[in-house]
């Protein structure tokens, strides 16, 4: 994705799809920047999706809590606002990764975001709502990738197998055209749990 510095610090905090805040609360680096300013506002929008992910994992769980369920539960939820290979498990490797960071950040930031009791009831919809936007915005990706990319249904099932070791063999004209003919075996990986 390319976006503006502005656009990205926006998103950190406004989207309601995890999309963005989601990846960026997770430890990540910074390779390169221009300038201080930069930097600090990078370093700015990290918190910020920390924030924004916290805030709306919170009202799902009871008021004791670990900073494992938290963090594990929200990355649990937003896997499901997307079409993802990898295992149900993804969100607890994850975790185990890096559980100081993730301490670290709900030490820091969960005691200013209690929800309350409309933040509760309004949580679930929410995140149905998450999910059957992600979903519809995956599918719209991944037809945007079969006009962008060279081979888009090989990408594809190269990733599925990968990620979930199931192997699928498309047909030639399947793999020509993956917009007219590739359906029926994206159906057959759905079901088979290529992707959720």
């Amino acid at each position: 994705a390319l976006l503006t510095l502005r656009q990205f610090c926006r998103s950190m905090q406004d989207d309601f799809h995890s999309y963005f805040w989601a990846r960026f609360a997770q430890p990540c680096e910074i390779v390169f920047t221009r300038d201080d300013d930069t930097l600090l506002s990078l370093k700015n929008a990290f918190e910020d999706a920390a924030t924004t992910f916290i805030r709306r994992t919170l009202p799902l769980l009871p008021e004791n809590h670990s900073s494992r369920e938290l963090w594990v539960t929200g990355l649990q939820q937003t896997y499901r606002c997307e079409l993802r290979t990898e295992s149900g498990q993804r969100a607890d490797t994850l975790y185990e990764f890096n559980p100081d960071y993730y301490d670290r950040l709900t030490r820091k930031l969960s005691p200013e975001l209690v929800p309350g009791k409309a933040a509760r009831r309004w949580a679930a919809g929410s995140w149905w709502l998450r999910r059957l936007q992600g979903k519809i915005l995956s599918v719209l990706r991944l037809l945007k990738a079969a006009f962008t990319f060279n081979e888009p249904l090989q990408y594809l099932l190269w990733k599925v197998e990968r990620h979930t070791g199931l192997q699928f063999q498309a047909s030639d004209r399947q793999l020509r055209h993956p917009l007219l003919f590739a359906w029926p075996l994206l159906w057959k990986m759905y079901q088979q749990g290529a992707f959720r």
